[in-house]
């Protein structure tokens, strides 16, 4: 198992230099550990105490494919509980970044899951909160912290991600422009406008800071310890149960994009807004506009003529 350790060892340097998220890499690290334990299952017996390396130098694409529908059709006892499609992308998202890994150290000559696909995977509407769920779960979240009511706000007017919020330094506020410098996802960087409200609470709450350096992380605690996506998260389920709403940190995000979509917001400038890569990943948000619009139709509908 030592050899295993050490390709997780060296995978996990690897993601770090590449400037991998902490979650991503958790999970990339977890599915990559699933992979290689099979593949150490599947070893020819060998001498005691004299273990072979991997096969992982050596792997085709047929059998990196054996091994995706092995997560499929798992079985245990009588029934079969293969993993969902979903799942079974993170599993090949992970397998992936390991062998492009591999031949960028040149310790392959070719990535044998570079061309394998996907799996489909059904469509799921985004759940999001309504506008008055959004001011309950802030008055809740006030009645606790106005700091952390003042961060779960701030995080549904921009849009941000946790992680996104997390990394933010007092550096990437750009007063002058009204806007914000927000590090996304793949080291991709994006400016964001800031409404007057979300620059006046920022502004409001930085004068009673004192340490405002640029490198300082824009949001704390009021010990000045900065925030981290787990703690946020706790904090923010806590509030959620307190108000007997149904949400996760991403949810804000969800409501922010319907919301602005509502307001007749551009899909395409929702698209920057939010960092994505592809319009497709947006167009979510506008299934679930149009079919609130459909209703707010049907409802005015009797005063036409």
């Amino acid at each position: 198992m030592d050899k295993i350790r050490y390709e997780l060892l060296k995978f996990e340097d690897r993601l770090k230099n590449e400037g991998t998220p902490p979650t991503t890499r958790i999970m990339y690290l977890s599915a990559v550990r699933s992979y290689l334990e099979y593949l150490w299952i599947l070893m020819p017996p060998y001498p005691k105490g004299n273990p072979p390396d991997l096969p992982v130098r050596t792997i085709k694409r047929y059998q990196v494919e054996e091994y995706l529908n092995h997560l499929k059709t798992t079985v245990k006892g009588r029934k079969q509980e293969g993993i969902g499609p979903k799942a079974c992308n993170v599993h090949l998202a992970a397998i992936k970044k390991y062998f492009y890994l591999l031949e960028k150290y040149r310790e392959r000559n070719d990535d044998p899951a570079q061309r394998i696909r996907g799996l489909k995977e059904p469509y799921t509407v985004a759940h999001y909160l309504s506008r008055l769920e959004v001011k309950r779960l802030l008055s809740f979240a006030k009645e606790e912290n106005n700091r952390l009511c003042l961060i779960l706000q701030f995080m549904y007017r921009s849009g941000l991600r946790i992680g996104e919020l997390c990394k933010l330094k007092v550096g990437d506020l750009k007063f002058g422009e009204r806007k914000l410098l927000v590090h996304g996802k793949g080291n991709r960087e994006r400016l964001i406008p800031l409404d007057l409200k979300g620059l006046r609470s920022l502004t409001d709450y930085l004068e009673d800071r004192k340490r405002k350096a640029p490198e300082i992380p824009l949001f704390t605690w009021s010990k000045g310890k900065a925030l981290n996506p787990s703690t946020l998260t706790l904090h923010f389920k806590r509030v959620a149960a307190r108000s007997k709403i149904e949400a996760t940190p991403h949810t804000l995000r969800h409501s922010f994009a319907t919301h602005l979509l509502e307001a007749g917001y551009p899909l395409e400038h929702l698209q920057d807004l939010l960092g994505h890569k592809s319009i497709n990943t947006t167009r979510r948000y506008a299934h679930i506009s149009s079919r609130n619009l459909e209703k707010t139709f049907y409802r005015s509908s009797g005063s036409l003529v």
